[in-house]
Order: C-alpha cells, then sequence, then structure tokens
C-alpha cells in the first residue's frame, strides 16, 4: 500500500481494499475475529502471504478466528479446525480437528506448505470424493 497513504478507500483496487480492511480487523481490540471470504480478490502468491500474515498475527495475539470460506487450501493452512458445512439446511459432513501447527513458520500458507496442511487439504478432499460434491462448487 506504499504510496496509498493519502487515498481515499473509493481510490484503492478491490486487493488495497481488502488487506486495508483485514488490516482494520487485525487493529481492533478484542480476541475475537469474524472473516467472511477474507482474501477474495488478491492473486494466489499475495493471497498466501496475507494468509500467513493475519495467521501469525492472530496467534501471536491469541484471537480466536471464525473464518468462512470455500477456499480448502487457506482453510487448511489457517486453521486448527475446519467443519465443512454441506446441504441445504446446513448440516455438518465432517469435522476435522485438530489441525496441528507446531509454530508460526509451520503454517503452511506458503508456495511449499506444511506437511499438517497438505494431510488436511488431502483430507478434505477424500470427504468431498466419498459425498459426492464436485469441489469447484464450493
Amino acid at each position: 500500500l506504499n504510496g496509498e497513504q493519502e487515498s481515499y478507500p473509493y481510490q484503492l483496487s478491490g486487493g488495497m481494499a481488502r488487506r486495508v480492511s483485514l488490516a482494520r480487523a487485525l487493529a481492533a481490540p478484542g480476541n475475537l475475529l469474524l472473516l467472511d471470504e477474507p482474501f477474495t480478490g488478491l492473486d494466489a502468491q499475495l493471497k498466501a502471504r496475507v494468509a500467513e500474515f493475519v495467521a501469525i498475527s492472530c496467534r501471536e495475539d491469541k484471537k480466536t478466528v471464525l473464518c468462512i470460506t470455500h477456499d480448502m487450501e487457506m482453510a487448511a493452512c489457517f486453521a486448527d479446525r475446519i467443519i465443512l458445512l454441506g446441504g441445504t439446511p446446513a448440516t455438518v459432513i465432517e469435522d476435522i480437528a485438530p489441525i496441528p501447527h507446531t509454530n508460526t513458520s509451520e503454517l503452511g500458507c506458503s508456495e511449499n506448505g506444511h506437511e499438517s496442511t497438505r494431510h488436511a487439504t488431502v483430507r478434505l478432499r477424500r470427504v468431498l470424493a466419498l459425498h459426492g460434491i464436485d469441489e469447484s462448487t464450493l
């Protein structure tokens, strides 16, 4: 966001506005952070960096995060627990917990990921296949 300090919100790109929104949410007092599709509008590389920053910040500040997402990789990277919902009305299809992240350098949001993140993603894909859910419809 360098060089945009004097810009009004309407002058920012979608990705910049998303990052400002996340920064405001992280700076707010309290220990609960509610995120709904927080990384939408960010390209893949930036999404991984921002997600890792948010995850590390929340762990360091001991914030509880409830994140709604359709992105399985981000869910696996970001979560200690994943609850997969499906159907109408929504019901719990699978509750995957715990997803161990031994320290913040092993969150797995980066390109190479971490073993626990890859394991959770594989498990999510298996559950979707078992229930006949096409991943592209998420």
